[in-house]
């Protein structure tokens, strides 16, 4: 089985909050690439609870870093998979930000 991710994911471990229309949830940022990340929340959402779907337009804000964009890619009541939407620029930035950060 071939893995579809082409960027090399870092393992972070840093809070972050994953924020929608009218959603703000905390949780953890399990890992981060060039291209996505992957965040964990502390409690599951509730059927109730308005979450994310697939699709959604999401920021992923983490603390010493910029507010990334993107789209949601998974999404489960215990976290979500996001696919950021940046240019070649803003993707170095952001490697260059993991990088400060390991």
């Amino acid at each position: 089985m071939s893995d579809h991710r082409t960027r090399l994911r870092v393992q972070i471990g840093k809070v972050a909050f994953a924020k929608g229309d009218g959603v703000s949830v905390g949780g953890v940022l399990d890992d981060i690439s060039a291209k996505g990340a992957a965040i964990s929340f502390g409690s599951p959402l509730a059927e109730s609870d308005d979450g994310f779907a697939r699709g959604d337009a999401i920021e992923v804000v983490v603390d010493e870093m910029t507010t990334l964009t993107g789209w949601v890619v998974r999404a489960e009541e215990n976290g979500v998979a996001v696919e950021f939407t940046h240019d070649d620029e803003g993707e170095d930035r952001l490697i260059a930000e993991i990088m400060e950060l390991l």
